[in-house]
């Protein structure tokens, strides 16, 4: 009976250590994806950064004043960012109920009155920023730029506020730019 209590003893204790070394190879693995993650959101905070900035400047250098960063328009740019980035499509529509539209976007997160509302979608490649020698966020800039309707929303006079969000999978070389701007000197909300 001892001889069979000690191969039992044995056998679990083998069984644990490959349990062990199983959950350790798992949580490495979480690690390394949390690592990858916490860069990523890292990096993206600078591009929004970068990208808000080169929007103010491009605003002052047409003589407008700059615009003022709006957590809650983040909050409702965010939204259709993170979409964009688990479609892998650019796009101004969303499938999520509720957040269909930009302005059932914007609604659900500001509650103040506003006027004009405007949204820029974008996508770009870190492969083609690194070959280009160019920023990511320079790289969304210019593209908005060289078009005339995105040029046309990030020179929008009437607008004072903006929120601006970039996202990405883990590990994915694609990002995705979404910015809301909104007038808040407006007194009433527009239904579009």
């Amino acid at each position: 009976m001892k001889t069979i209590a000690f191969i039992f003893v044995i056998a679990l204790s083998a069984t644990l250590k490959a349990q062990d070394t199983i959950i350790h190879r798992i949580t490495k693995q979480q690690h390394l994806d949390a690592v990858a993650y916490s860069k990523s959101d890292l990096e993206t905070k600078k591009i929004e950064s970068e990208l808000i900035n080169l929007i103010n400047t491009h605003r002052k250098n047409n003589g407008l004043k700059a615009l003022e960063l709006d957590t809650n328009l983040i909050k409702a740019s965010l939204i259709q960012s993170d979409y964009m980035a688990s479609t892998d499509k650019v796009t101004h529509k969303n499938s999520k109920v509720g957040f269909e539209t930009m302005t059932q976007r914007i609604k659900y997160f500001y509650t103040g009155s506003y006027g004009v509302a405007l949204e820029n979608a974008c996508a770009g490649s870190l492969y083609l920023c690194s070959i280009e020698n160019i920023s990511p966020a320079q790289r969304i800039f210019n593209s908005w730029k060289s078009s005339p309707g995105h040029n046309q929303n990030m020179l929008n006079a009437k607008v004072n506020k903006i929120g601006l969000t970039i996202s990405r999978k883990p590990r994915s070389e694609y990002f995705y730019a979404n910015m809301d701007a909104i007038d808040t000197t407006f007194n009433s909300v527009v239904d579009w």
